[in-house]
């Protein structure tokens, strides 16, 4: 049976080795693209902190902005919330928020290095 069960099995196990694979590629790889996230309302986000090993969970409402941009970015939100409750005590809240997103002329540390390189190879002529 254990023979049978491992024929049954296999493309299953192959096609989640190659999404492991895949993801780990994906969430390993370097990117220097500038990336925003934007989130407005109930959210579950959890949290893992590799120093301690320490693992959260946090439940939020409201507005949350993560942004990770390199050189000659600039993000800019405005927003106006307010919040209370309906005669029937349930919770209510309302919200408008304008996200602006701002990029220049950017570059990579191989462009850097090879004008650098380009340069030093003037010089010394």
């Amino acid at each position: 049976m254990n023979g049978e069960f491992l024929k049954v099995m296999r493309p299953f196990l192959l096609i989640g080795a190659a999404l492991a694979a895949l993801t780990a590629m994906l969430c390993l790889a370097g990117c220097g693209h500038n990336i925003v996230t934007y989130g407005d309302g109930i959210g579950l986000e959890t949290t893992f902190r590799p120093d301690n090993g320490n693992f959260g969970v946090v439940l939020r409402y409201g507005k949350v902005l993560t942004a990770t941009v390199r050189e000659n970015t600039t993000v800019e939100m405005q927003g106006e919330g307010s919040g209370g409750s309906e005669a029937e005590g349930k919770a209510a809240a309302s919200s408008s928020a304008n996200l602006k997103i701002t990029t220049g002329r950017q570059t990579n540390g191989y462009t850097v290095d090879a004008i650098r390189a380009k340069v030093e190879k003037a010089v010394e002529r």
